[in-house]
């Protein structure tokens, strides 16, 4: 059985051992824990006090250790008085971890802005985006905690798309970026020492996997339900643009020129070049602005292999700034132009982001773009193509084995900007045409020591002699639940719906 260890403003609150359910010789005891992708981590504790006397008030210090290892931290919020418990009266706090803190106050720029633009790119560079504004808030008096965050099943280099803040808190800027990361879960966990509490990113769909061995002494009832709410046997894209790659020396180098006019400049934001009509059309006709720029080269062509560099970073010189690949949404010959998907504006200072925003007509920044190209071979070009279906005819999939008649028809998806169409569609056919599996697993027992801090995709197995059914099922875990009357008992929900893995595509 494991031993807990509790601290309330570093006064031990279970006494010794400290087992679950085992506390009397202590001053109170825990009732229970939760922690969950969707939610604060929460500690419910009881004290043996009087109500109308309670021994601490709110913002007290909470650390909680499972057999010495750290598993909470956090702050009580207000006591309160419960009466019919063991049948005296006694005090109750629930505390909640750092991120509490976090849900107060606005990200702001250093001019007090609202308004931040986040560029897309890799998770953790889109991170680093907003911990450089909020860096001097996380490392104050009020939150005291490092200025960084960890990763987890590789969630650092997950593809992600741009994110736009308004007045939202630290916490609800952190979930929007994990929400803007295809199959990633974001929540506060604590360090190995106290004080070290920090956003943990995690690769929902490349975290280890955990065989939970069950039997009819350790685990009750399972509840586990297939869906096939949202599955297909087909989806099909619609028509629009890929890019194909292959490798290739871009050994030409030329600088782009604006297409565009110093008055559309002077009007334009960065909502211009993203909204569309009802057929996802861009329909500003502003869109061009910092998108489409002009290029000399007669040589290049539609099938030249190329590649757009923009500098999005600036240095006291070209090769001193940070430059950031774009894709190439469009190229006309004729007019000697090409469009890229995003637009090319650098990134916002700590020092200027106020004046600069790009959320205000004409502040943006242009950014310098090269076309690096090669003219001849092949290599990295844009396509156009038109809808694209899987399977080409037909239906396939587990879904369609299962309900032929309920997931016999084909599932329109839409493919985000810049990303190849063809292998989109191939992960949305593999995502849409498998059953969703949503369950719980309650234990008769405490919680294993690995899965405290999620990071885990679930499958069940029982005794050799027996088959669950689900010993592959690999499940990310997305909350858990301890609960610590009665010698303790715990619940794991867990879900897989590999649609997660799409990102903006799914919605």
């Amino acid at each position: 059985m494991a031993v807990y260890s509790l601290f309330i403003n570093d006064t031990s609150i279970l006494g010794s051992p400290g087992n679950i359910g085992q506390s009397a010789d202590g001053i109170g005891d825990i009732v229970e824990f939760s922690r969950s992708y969707d939610d604060l981590a929460k500690l419910t504790i009881r004290m043996f006090d009087p109500p109308w006397e309670p021994r601490f008030g709110a913002d007290a210090t909470v650390l909680l250790y499972r057999d010495g290892v750290l598993v909470f931290e956090g702050l009580t919020g207000m006591p309160r008085s419960v009466v019919g418990v063991r049948n005296f009266p006694v005090v109750e706090y629930v505390a909640s971890d750092y991120a509490e803190l976090l849900r107060r106050g606005s990200v702001l720029t250093v001019d007090g802005d609202a308004a931040v633009s986040l560029a897309p790119g890799a998770l953790s560079s889109v991170v680093d985006q907003l911990l450089t504004l909020v860096t001097d808030e996380l490392t104050g008096t009020r939150i005291n905690l490092p200025a960084t965050v960890q990763y987890f099943g590789g969630a650092d280099a997950v593809e992600t798309f741009p994110v736009s803040l308004q007045g939202e808190s630290i916490d609800e800027a952190m979930r929007k970026i994990a929400a803007a990361a295809p199959g990633v879960g974001v929540a506060m966990l604590p360090g190995s020492e106290p004080g070290q509490s920090q956003y943990s990113f995690v690769n929902l769909y490349g975290s280890p996997h955990y065989s939970l061995e069950i039997d009819a002494t350790l685990a009750g009832d399972l509840s586990i339900e297939q869906s096939l709410e949202g599955r297909a046997g087909a989806v099909k894209t619609l028509r629009g643009q890929t890019t194909g790659q292959v490798d290739v020396e871009y050994n030409n180098i030329e600088t782009l020129t604006a297409d565009w006019t110093a008055d559309e400049q002077a009007k334009w934001r960065w909502q211009d070049a993203f909204e569309r009509n009802k057929d996802g059309e861009r329909f500003s006709n502003l869109v061009h602005v910092h998108r489409r720029f002009k290029y000399a080269d007669a040589a290049i062509t539609e099938d030249t292999p190329k590649v757009a560099d923009v500098e999005t970073i600036p240095g006291a010189s070209p090769d001193e700034g940070i430059w950031q690949r774009v894709a190439i949404e469009s190229i006309d010959t004729e007019a000697k132009t090409i469009t890229l998907v995003l637009p090319a504006i650098t990134m916002l200072k700590q020092t200027n982001a106020s004046r600069n925003n790009p959320f205000h007509p004409g502040k943006s920044q242009p950014a310098r773009v090269k076309l690096r190209y090669h003219v001849s071979g092949t290599g990295s070009l844009p396509i156009n193509i038109a809808a694209n279906r899987v399977p080409t005819d037909g239906f396939g999939g587990r879904a369609y084995q299962l309900a032929p008649r309920t997931c016999g028809f084909e599932k329109v998806i839409t493919v985000p900007d810049g990303v190849n169409k063809e292998r989109y569609a191939d992960a949305a056919f593999r995502a849409f045409s498998e059953p969703t599996i949503v369950g719980s697993i309650p234990l008769n027992e405490d919680l294993p020591a690995a899965l405290w801090f999620l990071n885990r995709r679930i499958n069940i197995a029982a005794p050799s002699t027996v088959t669950t059914g689900y010993e592959s099922m690999q499940a990310p875990m997305r909350g858990v639940r301890v609960t610590f009357d009665d010698g303790g008992a715990a619940t794991i929900d867990f879900s897989r719906d590999d649609a997660d893995m799409l990102g903006e595509g799914a919605r």
